[in-house]
């Protein structure tokens, strides 16, 4: 059996290795084929990166900055791998060139789309929040824990139905001293992620510590749990709901932002469930 076990964890291994041979091959190949393709040579520095390369992948990075210092995709590939690497300061300057050139970008596309008769007040712009993502990671990483917040929650509001939005702000926040923001904002990651588990130890480590009513958490089965018939927690579960229900009206999720207002008033009781 354990012969058995050790030869499957063999083959495992094999076979990642040999996926990421493959992969780190395909984009040195395109780096030697075509040594000024900005793509191949940012491919293959995300590719060392990933697989702890640092100083082969910043030699990459830079080649391809060097190249095409305005590339968007490079500019917030090489701000994570600075970031990787240790050196937050680089990183923060490639990710801030990258927000103007991001609402530069935005800006010259909602002309465009107005020109041609279009909404360009519909127009979402993803390519910041991304850009905000990747900064507010360096941030919080350099322990700038208040700049990092208002990265988050530029990705927040963008991206109001994904659940990536809401843990690192949650994060963000409880590193900053928001407290009571933070058990808010991880209650809204638990509402919509597939695995709310990270987010319900966050809150009860948060309440465990929390400054206010003793009543929420109890004892269940040699657990503890947070107790939702404390007077602190629902008026936590209403403040999220609500400010979810917005943050979805907001973003034109119209249908999502009706329903969270109706659970926060059939599920929560709350007393405004109004998006």
């Amino acid at each position: 059996l354990i012969s058995g076990v050790l030869l499957a964890l063999t083959v495992r291994t094999a076979l990642r290795n040999r996926d990421w041979q493959d992969e780190r091959t395909f984009w040195r190949r395109v780096t030697e084929t075509s040594p000024r393709s900005v793509r191949g040579l940012t491919g293959y520095a995300i590719v060392l990166a990933d697989n702890h390369c640092l100083p082969e992948s910043l030699g990459y990075i830079q080649r391809a900055l060097a190249i095409a210092p305005k590339a968007l995709p490079t500019l917030i590939e090489a701000g994570a791998i600075y970031r990787q690497a240790g050196q937050n300061q680089r990183s923060q300057e490639l990710l801030q060139r990258a927000a103007v050139l991001a609402q530069e970008q935005t800006a010259s596309n909602r002309v465009w789309v107005a020109r041609h008769g279009g909404h360009p007040e519909d127009m979402v712009d993803f390519t910041s929040a991304e850009v905000a993502a990747e900064l507010g990671q360096t941030c919080l990483a350099d322990g700038q824990f208040d700049v990092a917040v208002e990265q988050f929650r530029i990705v927040r509001r963008v991206k109001p139905t994904d659940p990536a939005a809401y843990l690192p702000l949650a994060v963000a926040q409880r590193a900053a001293g928001q407290s009571t923001a933070a058990i808010r904002t991880f209650w809204q990651y638990t509402f919509i992620a597939k695995e709310p588990t990270p987010g319900y130890k966050a809150l009860l480590a948060l309440y465990a510590t929390s400054a206010g009513s003793n009543c929420t958490l109890r004892a269940e089965q040699d657990q503890v749990r947070i107790n939702a018939s404390c007077p602190q927690v629902r008026e936590d579960l209403c403040a999220a709901q609500l400010e979810m229900a917005k943050l979805l009206a907001d973003a034109g999720f119209t249908v999502d932002a009706h329903h969270a207002a109706q659970r926060a008033q059939t599920k929560f009781g709350c007393s405004d469930a109004s998006p």
